[in-house]
C-alpha cells in the first residue's frame, strides 16, 4: 500500500471518527438539555395547575332540572321506577331512533355496571311502541384482544365483558356483562355491542391490571393512529386544531387534544360518529342518514382512592381515545398528554 493511499485512508478515519464524536457530542447535549428542562418543570410547578377552577356562574332557577330516583327495589325495579315517574322511556326515544348506550366495563364486580339494569334499560326501548329504531351498546375498557382483527367490534369487548363477577350480576345463570350478548342475538332483537380502540399504542401494554396472563385484553390501542380526513373507517379522531392547554410550570404547557370515536353498527351497518352523527357508506364514502342519535350513559358511581366518591365523573373516559397523549406512544401525540394522565402530572413522560 502507498504512503499517499495510506494516507487518505487515515484522514478519511479522522473524518469519520470526528464527525461520529460530533453526533455523539449533539446527542449527549440534547439528552442534558432534556434532563435540565424536565428538573426546571417539575421545581417550578405552578400552583394553579392543580387549584380548583373558577365556579362558573350558575342560574339556579333558569338552569334546574329534575331527576328520576328508583331506589329500594333491585336494578331492574329501580329503572323500572325511574322510567315510570319520567312518563315512559319514549318521553327521551323517538321509534326511528339511534340509541347508543354507554356502560362502564374497564372493571368487574362493583367496578361495572349493573347488568339487570343495562337489560331492563334496553328492554324498556324495544318495548317502545312502533320502534323501528336500534340499540348499540359500547364502551372503550381502553383494552383490545390483539389475536382479533382491526375490523371485529368485539376486539373491545375486554375486561368486564368476559371476566366473570361475582357480584352487580343480578341475572339468573348469568355471571359477566357479556352475557348480554347472546341473550338479545337470541331474540333477534335490534340490539349490538361494539367494544371502542384506542388508535396509539400505551407503554402501559405490559402491566398486569389484575390479569397478568392478559386473558380479558391488553391494555393500548392497535396503532392505527387517528383517522386520516377523507377516510371511512372506524376508529378515532384526534383534533389538534381544539386543544385543551393549561400552562403547568415557568416553562411548559401541559396539553391534550380533542377525540371522539366513529363506529359501525354490527347489525345495520350504520356508523355512528359522536361528533358528526348517523352516517352511512355509499360508494366508499359517508353520507348523513338523518336519523336522529340518542345517547344513554349507563355507569356506576365510584370511588376513586384519595379522591374520594366520584360519581360518574370518570365515565367519560370510556369515550375518549386514552393513547392520544401520554402514557400513549404513538409518535402524533409526542408533547402531549392524554385526558387522564394530563389531571396526574401534566407532564409528557412520568420522570
Amino acid at each position: 500500500m502507498s504512503h499517499e493511499h495510506q494516507r487518505g485512508l487515515s484522514r478519511r478515519t479522522l473524518l469519520i471518527g470526528g464527525g461520529a464524536a460530533v453526533a455523539g457530542l449533539g446527542a449527549a447535549t440534547f439528552v442534558l438539555r432534556k434532563k435540565i428542562k424536565n428538573f426546571i418543570d417539575k421545581r417550578t410547578v405552578l400552583a394553579s395547575f392543580s387549584a380548583t377552577p373558577p365556579l362558573v356562574p350558575h342560574d339556579a332557577e333558569r338552569e334546574k332540572t329534575t331527576l328520576y330516583v328508583g331506589k329500594d327495589g333491585g336494578p331492574a325495579a329501580n329503572v323500572d321506577t325511574a322510567l315510570s315517574r319520567l312518563g315512559g322511556m319514549n318521553k327521551v326515544i323517538g321509534v326511528d331512533d339511534v340509541v347508543v348506550i354507554k356502560v362502564s366495563a374497564q372493571w368487574w364486580n362493583q367496578g361495572m355496571t349493573n347488568v339487570a339494569s343495562v337489560k331492563r334499560a334496553i328492554e324498556h326501548i324495544l318495548e317502545i311502541p312502533g320502534f323501528k329504531g336500534e340499540v348499540v351498546v359500547f364502551e372503550n375498557t381502553h383494552f383490545h384482544f390483539p389475536d382479533k382483527k382491526v375490523d371485529d367490534p368485539a376486539r373491545g369487548l375486554t375486561r368486564a365483558w368476559t371476566h366473570p363477577s361475582d357480584r352487580n350480576v343480578d341475572v339468573p345463570g348469568w355471571n359477566k356483562l357479556g352475557d348480554l350478548v347472546p341473550h338479545f342475538a337470541g331474540l333477534n332483537a335490534p340490539v349490538s355491542f361494539y367494544g371502542l380502540v384506542d388508535g396509539g399504542g400505551s407503554d402501559l401494554a405490559g402491566d398486569p391490571w389484575f390479569d397478568p396472563e392478559h386473558t380479558h385484553g391488553v391494555y393500548g390501542g392497535d396503532d392505527r393512529g387517528p383517522i386520516s380526513a377523507g377516510e371511512a373507517r372506524d376508529g378515532y379522531h384526534w383534533d389538534f386544531d381544539k386543544v385543551f392547554r393549561l400552562r403547568r410550570s415557568r416553562i411548559a404547557h401541559a396539553q391534550t387534544p380533542l377525540t371522539w370515536p366513529r363506529f359501525t353498527s354490527p347489525r345495520s351497518g350504520l356508523v355512528v360518529d359522536l361528533k358528526d352523527g348517523v352516517m352511512r357508506r355509499e360508494n366508499g364514502a359517508l353520507v348523513k342518514d338523518g336519523r336522529p342519535l340518542k345517547f344513554i350513559n349507563m355507569t356506576t358511581a365510584n370511588e376513586h382512592g384519595s379522591t374520594g366518591f366520584t360519581g360518574a365523573c370518570k365515565s367519560p373516559m370510556g369515550l375518549l381515545d386514552m393513547s392520544a397523549g401520554a402514557l400513549g406512544n404513538h409518535p402524533r401525540v409526542a408533547g402531549y398528554q392524554s385526558v387522564h394522565y394530563f389531571g396526574r402530572t401534566g407532564r409528557p413522560h412520568p420522570e
